[in-house]
């Protein structure tokens, strides 16, 4: 489909779909393994975007895998920077989708450079973001790399549990697990093989079974140390509530009467981050205006002071 979409943009001298076909097809080359190929795509493809004067967040998305196909083919810092520019881009104006998938793959970075602490952070940080959206895909991506992380670390139990969420996930994906490619099977398999050998076959299968257990929000609340497995979804000290830390932030402040304008200044934003943020705590919460976010926030404060 995508080469008759090429074809069709060739054909009639569109400049705009062409860029958009070279980005797709730069994105099969990828999953397919033809790493140079996919590289050389993803790099024409921002070329043409920059000459458009193109900048959403398929253009965003496009820099993202460019550094994907870095990490692919092991040019780290490469792609360190690569995946830290499209976060800067997606923070600059508020896009926090494709900067999640920048942080995802930041964070796959780190683990193949052997930092794991920045890894698990940058994957945290990524997966409280694919929680808001309801991503599905980037939610599997994940709680997958989480899996590979924590086994790197040490932490054979936790890698086995994460490794039984991501099966009980990738389903709903309507595919194969993990699409059948290889640049996500293999350190699949080498940390299933590992956490294996470390716990035993019969205490492996245990943890992962508790994994593939447990429903999609405890999943993810156990994928981010929210919670231990088959337990509730709580936050040490803080409140049950779906909100991220940064968004309770912004939400104290709206409740303190500041413009958005005046939080971006507080908290050293852009001031289309922070409306960004105040909308994403209207829609989790299911309120309509500011007034009902500060009154949200008293019953919090009144919840945690009885």
């Amino acid at each position: 489909m995508v080469h008759e979409c090429r074809g069709w943009a060739q054909l009639r001298g569109d400049t705009r779909v062409l860029a958009y076909a070279m980005f797709m097809q730069g994105i099969v080359a990828w999953l397919g393994g033809d790493l140079p190929y996919a590289q050389a795509l993803l790099e024409d493809a921002l070329a043409r975007f920059d000459a458009l004067g193109e900048l959403n967040s398929t253009v965003v998305l496009a820099q993202a895998m460019l550094a994907a196909t870095a990490i692919s083919q092991r040019n780290l810092d490469r792609a360190v920077a690569l995946s830290r520019q499209a976060c800067a881009i997606g923070e600059r104006y508020g896009e926090q989708s494709t900067r999640a998938h920048a942080l995802s793959l930041l964070a796959l970075a780190q683990w193949h450079r052997g930092d794991v602490v920045q890894a698990s952070t940058h994957a945290k940080d990524s997966l409280r973001i694919m929680r808001t959206f309801n991503d599905t895909f980037g939610t599997v991506l994940l709680v997958e790399r989480l899996a590979w992380i924590a086994g790197t670390a040490g932490e054979a139990e936790r890698a086995a549990v994460l490794l039984g969420v991501a099966r009980r996930l990738w389903p709903l994906l309507g595919g194969q697990p993990l699409l059948g490619s290889d640049q996500w099977l293999d350190p699949h398999e080498r940390c299933e093989r590992q956490v294996r050998s470390v716990l035993g076959g019969a205490a492996f299968q245990a943890a992962f079974d508790r994994g593939a257990a447990l429903d999609h929000a405890q999943a993810i609340a156990y994928a981010l140390g929210e919670s231990p497995p088959n337990g509730p979804a709580t936050h040490v000290g803080e409140p049950l509530v779906p909100l991220t830390r940064r968004e309770l932030q912004v939400a104290e402040l709206v409740a303190e009467g500041l413009s958005n304008r005046e939080i971006g200044a507080r908290l050293v934003i852009a001031q289309r981050t922070a409306e960004g943020h105040v909308d994403h705590i209207l829609g989790k919460l299911g309120l309509t205006n500011r007034t009902q976010i500060a009154r949200w926030v008293a019953e919090q404060r009144e919840g945690r002071n009885p």
